[in-house]
């Protein structure tokens, strides 16, 4: 059985959810906490590993959207934003200023900000609304999928963005091939299979090295997909993405990082 949204086509997918799972178990990050979500999320995982990553018994219900996931973890309050989709609580346009109080312990930004074209104020709007102590989630496209959205977001700005607020990394997941890895594992094609994902540190990000590696890993994964017809269906497409998790440690007013230098050639 297929838990799935209708309203996009990756929304939160089993690595998110074992992602979330994770920061759980190792931060209690939901634990009370009051959750905003940028743009309400749909969940697709197959039943058994839904009920697995979350602990659900056979009789429980199975959630279908993000606030029934962050329920589950233990969040005790929920607030979509969104300015077309009718389900959000709040209709904001994220291009403009965020000049409200922060009020939410976890934030979350799950495909949301490569679809808005002011898309550092997205950054800032997500500092503003989260308190001091309070938990960042980005899961955002790095590679690949062209004009998904107007941005692909790259490491080294997630990096950027905690050195220059105090922030502190709280997890890394740089995750290749993720919409057909993630397909792959809804359709029960393939296992979740998260230990590559890991990254344990962050030097590499911004070198020439990674972006090779990154580069032909990229590469040498679209020519396996091409060749098993997985573009079969044109709204396919390969992308990487990162899933970062970042705590606000200050009260303090938001950095706009800048590149301070680059690799010489």
């Amino acid at each position: 059985m297929v838990t799935a949204g209708a309203h996009g086509p990756m929304g939160i997918n089993p690595i998110s959810l074992a992602w979330l799972a994770e920061l759980q178990a190792e931060h209690g990050i939901f634990d009370g906490a009051a959750v905003a979500e940028l743009g309400p999320q749909d969940i697709r995982a197959p039943e058994a590993l839904l009920r697995e990553l979350l602990r659900l018994d056979d009789a429980a219900r199975l959630p279908t959207v993000g606030e029934d996931v962050y329920r589950i973890l233990g969040a005790g309050s929920y607030c979509a934003i969104d300015r077309f989709d009718d389900r959000a609580a709040v209709a904001m346009d994220l291009n403009q200023p965020y000049e409200g109080a922060a009020a939410f312990d976890v934030v979350t930004n799950f495909g949301t900000a490569e679809h808005v074209f002011n898309i550092g104020e997205v950054f800032r709007t997500v500092h503003r609304l989260t308190k001091p102590g309070g938990v960042m989630l980005h899961s955002l496209p790095a590679l690949g999928h062209i004009d998904h959205g107007f941005w692909n977001i790259h490491p080294k700005a997630y990096i950027s963005l905690a050195h220059f607020n105090g922030y502190e990394l709280l997890g890394f997941w740089y995750v290749p091939d993720a919409f057909f890895t993630g397909f792959d594992i809804v359709r029960g094609r393939a296992k979740l299979d998260v230990e590559p994902f890991r990254v344990a540190g962050t030097d590499a990000f911004g070198t020439h090295e990674f972006s090779r590696t990154a580069g032909m890993r990229f590469i040498r994964n679209a020519i396996e997909r091409v060749n098993a017809g997985y573009f079969r269906n044109p709204s396919f497409g390969m992308v990487d993405y990162c899933q970062v998790a970042l705590r606000k440690v200050h009260d303090r007013a938001f950095a706009y990082p800048f590149e301070r230098h680059r690799e010489p050639g």
